[in-house]
């Protein structure tokens, strides 16, 4: 299942701009290629729920997606950049996201590759590829290293937990009983 969050502009009510949480279930690798750019999105696993009766499951934050700038011949190497996420069956012998040899490979390794036979999605291991970058004016600064610039993600549990995990933590000496 996976969830990604919407603006949603139709809504009943005095409040037009609002989101909503658009889950969709995902049972194909062929339907896992996301390009949207909301930059969350929420993986549960049905069969494993919380005390509450809440799926488990992970939220996937990242704002650092750049939507590649050059036509898709000239990626046609690195076609993990087509997508900000990819989700594919775990498979030990797939290791990177342009394939093993993407400088000598003639076809378009890797994620694209991998998910040529569609494989189901449905009660296995999952893998989940984020895909980030950026665009920027350069700078004098950014040579010979670009730090100014900065890239992440976030991977949060949801509903992980049966409650607040740090509700048991320890007070410090000078908090009142």
């Amino acid at each position: 299942m996976l969830g990604r969050l919407k603006t949603e502009s139709g809504v009943p009510g005095p409040r037009k701009s609002v989101w909503v949480v658009d889950e969709q279930r995902i049972d194909r690798e062929r339907d896992a290629r996301l390009d949207e750019h909301s930059g969350l999105w929420k993986v549960v696993n049905p069969n494993r729920s919380n005390a509450r009766g809440y799926p488990t499951g992970y939220l996937v934050e990242s704002h650092d997606y750049a939507e590649p700038l050059m036509k898709k011949a000239d990626y046609q190497r690195a076609g993990f950049i087509a997508n900000a996420l990819w989700i594919t069956r775990y498979d030990p012998e797939q290791r990177f996201a342009a394939g093993d040899t993407p400088n000598q490979n003639p076809g378009e390794p890797g994620l694209p590759q991998y998910q040529a036979n569609d494989d189901s999605l449905v009660n296995t291991d999952l893998v989940l590829w984020l895909t980030v970058g950026h665009h920027h004016v350069t700078a004098t600064e950014d040579w010979p290293v670009l730090s100014r610039e900065t890239m992440s993600f976030r991977l949060k549990p949801v509903n992980f937990f049966d409650r607040n995990p740090a509700l048991d933590l320890r007070r410090a000496p000078f908090e009142a009983p």
